[in-house]
């Protein structure tokens, strides 16, 4: 032994100086090393400082020894002398051809991995910038080309991952085993993404090769099909594409397609109730920004087969099976996240079937109640989501079933009571949605009470009026015209309306009529004409009430109403609706309340009413003709309606606009008595020539002659009440004050 240790030494001083007789030199190392092998390699393992020295090292046995793979990495790893890192690329570049040399016999990987992880960590030492040396690399290269099934040689490719790193095993994809996928690659690419800024791609390209290997994960397994994926794997493959996806990488990855793919390729374990592998693309900072939700429900509408309906190209055409789509639907619906509800959304439509459609609905109404109630209880309301719901709701709201609808609704009052509060109020989008709603539910539909002042304090127009289906009392003084109309006319088309609340109501449904909010007078007239108009079956009922408690306003509304449809009419007619109640009163009422009706109004009422009813009822003129005959004929009491009666009979018997024909009625009037058919002639020359009738003697005659007749003759068959009345309706039209004695007969 001691003349080979002192041969060694000389061999020593050939092998590192003497590069002429290197070869010699390391033949005889290697006679000497089978004679003793630990010695020979324990004395090169602390002198060798080339690739060739530690060769010879690692092909004598050096590998298998632990002391002097120690002795190795302990002089790789010294950072007292600069010549350390070349000490490093030197053993680094020996392994790599050991590697290359090797065959599939070699069992010696973990202490070669071992000595390569000095040099890297040496490298690293050496360096300003954290990347590994092009000799590690090599090495590494050659490891993951020969071994690429081993563990040790993975997990150390990506210990301290550099771009180059990451693209070796990019490139070894399709030989590393499925457990390594599992164990090894993708919880490293998982763990790295996650580390990633979620605003979106950053343009590093170390971070654009980890989404790399997670492409090439999926191009092996269920692309090329290079490898058989189990569950396991196609579990992890589809966290780490959610990961990806949420961190931006979708449309250039296509990692909708393929997590689709897995999805459906997986469905039974993927959509299990205990783990559903989609809550991993509808949850988190999935769930957090209108582009990932959209990436989201790409995936999921490609699981169901509807590539065409992200787009709207053609109809929904599903490829799913029913069950396996209802399985799909539920598990979504539970997710409580915006995409769901995107998703919902999107589906909701495409089917022929609208029955199909309230299946996909039913779960998400559900849902949807659910997740606001979290967020209110919890005091965090998020818009976004708010938003997604709504458009869920907006879309829904025209294909659920009625069994959905009256959920449905109260979802749609929560929201717009929540974005009402924050401002942001949906418009018009939510009255569309709730008329929808409303229209389905039932009538007499018992509602809570806040359901119902959040409608009248929070719906607009649209939605109170379609709201008076349901209940139409609180419409009557709504401060839209038109949701007053929308309630009279559910009202009148009530069986159910008894002459019993008719009375009890009469007087709110005549102020309905009457007590129009103030707005520019165009737009009023057009609404209040509609008003009367709706209006005009109950006003008729009202007057038909017996005893009437608004007879005598029910009648005047009704001519109100006529004439002003028969001034917004090209034809000057009344509107059918008000000509029919009109004559339904005059031809069904008993004439003595008529007449004591019409004695309550006003002179201006009065006049409105008469003047319409003449002209647009011949039923009603037949009527009021009878009622004079009557009254000459002394078979009902003389009153002052006959003389109301009266006025547009006699203008329309001798002529309107002839002035001559007017002068010789009133004259003949005036002749044979008929003192009040006098006054209303003059009062129409009046009305119609009134400089005439100012210049000529009809002014003095009317005062000096005609009324004082009136006071003295006419009056006197009149009661009191009703004396009165005339005279005031005189005095006024014609814009005369006499002294109060001259009614003194009357009293």
């Amino acid at each position: 032994m001691p003349d080979c240790k002192s041969a060694f030494g000389r061999l020593k001083e050939v092998l590192l100086r003497d590069a002429a007789a290197r070869g010699e030199a390391e033949d005889i190392f290697k006679v000497l090393a089978r004679r003793s092998q630990k010695s020979c390699c324990h004395i090169l393992s602390t002198s060798a400082t080339d690739k060739r020295a530690f060769e010879l090292l690692w092909n004598a046995g050096g590998l298998a020894n632990e002391e002097i793979v120690q002795t190795v990495c302990s002089r790789v790893c010294l950072q007292s002398t600069d010549c350390t890192f070349d000490v490093a690329r030197e053993v680094a570049q020996s392994i790599e051809t050991v590697v290359r040399s090797s065959d599939n016999t070699f069992t010696l990987l973990d202490p070669l991995v071992y000595i390569l992880r000095a040099c890297d960590r040496a490298g690293s030492n050496y360096k300003e910038v954290d990347e590994r040396s092009t000799e590690v690399l090599d090495a590494i290269s050659a490891l993951l080309g020969k071994f690429h099934s081993s563990r040790a040689v993975v997990e150390f490719c990506l210990h301290r991952p550099t771009l180059e790193s990451l693209q070796l095993v990019t490139g070894a994809g399709a030989s590393i085993p499925v457990l390594l996928w599992i164990d090894v690659v993708l919880p490293f690419t998982i763990a790295r993404m996650k580390e990633m800024k979620e605003q979106g791609v950053s343009g590093d390209q170390s971070e654009q090769e980890v989404v790399a290997i997670v492409r090439e994960c999926a191009r092996v397994f269920f692309i090329a099909r290079e490898q058989m994926a189990t569950t396991s794997l196609a579990r992890l493959l589809f966290s780490a594409i959610a990961v990806a996806m949420s961190r931006g990488y979708s449309e250039t990855e296509r990692f909708p397609a393929l997590g689709a793919t897995i999805l459906r390729e997986h469905f039974e374990d993927a959509f299990a109730p205990s783990d559903p592998w989609i809550f991993d693309v509808l949850l988190g900072s999935m769930a957090t920004s209108h582009q990932r939700i959209r990436a989201a429900t790409e995936l999921a509408l490609r699981v169901l087969g509807d590539v065409a309906l992200l787009r709207n190209d053609i109809s929904w055409e599903r490829d799913m099976e029913p069950e396996k789509r209802d399985v799909f639907v539920n598990i979504v619906a539970q997710a409580l996240s915006p995409t769901s509800f995107n998703i919902a959304a999107t589906m909701i439509g495409g089917s022929s079937s609208q029955n199909e459609d309230s299946k996909v609905v039913a779960p998400f109404v559900k849902s949807a109640e659910e997740l606001i109630s979290k967020m209110v209880r919890g005091g965090a309301i998020d818009e976004m989501v708010l938003q997604y719901i709504f458009a869920f709701v907006a879309k829904a709201s025209v294909r659920c079933g009625t069994d959905t609808a009256q959920l449905m609704f109260h979802v749609c009052l929560q929201i717009l009571s929540l974005t009402s509060a924050s401002k942001s109020g949906l418009g018009s989008a939510a009255d569309d949605s709730l008329v929808h709603l409303i229209e389905k539910l039932p009538v007499g539909v018992q509602l809570p009470l806040v359901a119902i002042n959040e409608v009248w304090s929070l719906c607009g127009p649209t939605a109170r009026a379609a709201f008076t289906r349901v209940y139409p009392m609180p419409g009557l003084l709504d401060t839209s015209v038109a949701v007053r109309a929308a309630a009279m006319k559910t009202l009148a088309q009530s069986s159910y309306i008894s002459d019993d609340f008719l009375r009890d109501n009469a007087l709110k449904i005549i102020d309905a009529c009457q007590s129009i909010p103030h707005r520019i007078d165009g737009e009023l007239e057009l609404d209040k004409n509609a008003l009367l108009v709706a209006a005009a079956p109950l006003l008729c009922r009202i007057a038909l009430l017996r005893p009437s408690p608004a007879l005598a306003a029910a009648l005047f509304q009704l001519a109100e109403g006529a004439k002003l449809s028969m001034e917004s009419d090209a034809m000057e007619a009344a509107h059918e609706a008000i000509r029919k109640a009109i004559e339904d009163i005059f031809v069904n009422s008993e004439r003595r309340p008529l007449v004591r009706a019409v004695a309550k109004l006003s002179e201006k009422r009065s006049a409105v009413l008469f003047k319409a009813v003449v002209a647009i009822s011949p039923e009603a003129k037949r009527v009021l003709d009878q009622l004079s005959r009557l009254t000459q004929q002394n078979q009902v009491e003389p009153a002052a309606e006959v003389y109301l009666l009266q006025e547009d009979a006699i203008v329309s018997s001798i002529g309107l606009e002839d002035f001559d024909v007017l002068c010789g009625s009133f004259d003949t009037f005036l002749a044979t008595g008929d003192y009040l058919a006098a006054l209303r002639t003059a009062a129409h020359i009046r009305d119609v020539y009134i400089d005439e009738y100012k210049g000529r003697r009809f002014e003095s005659v009317v005062v000096n002659t005609l009324l004082p007749s009136i006071a003295s003759s006419s009056i006197n068959a009149l009661p009191p009440e009703q004396a009165v009345f005339v005279l005031r309706d005189v005095m006024v039209a014609m814009q005369h004050r006499l002294p109060f004695n001259v009614f003194n007969a009357s009293f």
